[in-house]
């Protein structure tokens, strides 16, 4: 089922639909951890589950690159 076709690989879809766990208003920014791990930041939804993430793992040659200076 897509939710979000839209989505590149910049984006991880995320949160359960059948039992409707998601972020909520005022959560944009905060992280998405999976086993310790930041894998995603909270980025955007549509008031039901599944929500949208930036994927971290697609910026990584960005914020290595920022962290440098």
């Amino acid at each position: 089922m897509k939710f979000y076709p839209e989505l590149d690989d910049s984006m991880i879809c995320a949160g359960s639909y059948n039992q409707l766990q998601d972020t909520s208003q005022g959560d944009s920014g905060g992280p998405m951890v999976c086993n310790g791990v930041v894998h995603g930041i909270v980025s955007f939804g549509n008031h039901f589950p599944p929500g949208v993430y930036s994927r971290i793992a697609h910026f990584l040659p960005w914020i290595k690159k920022t962290m440098e200076y």
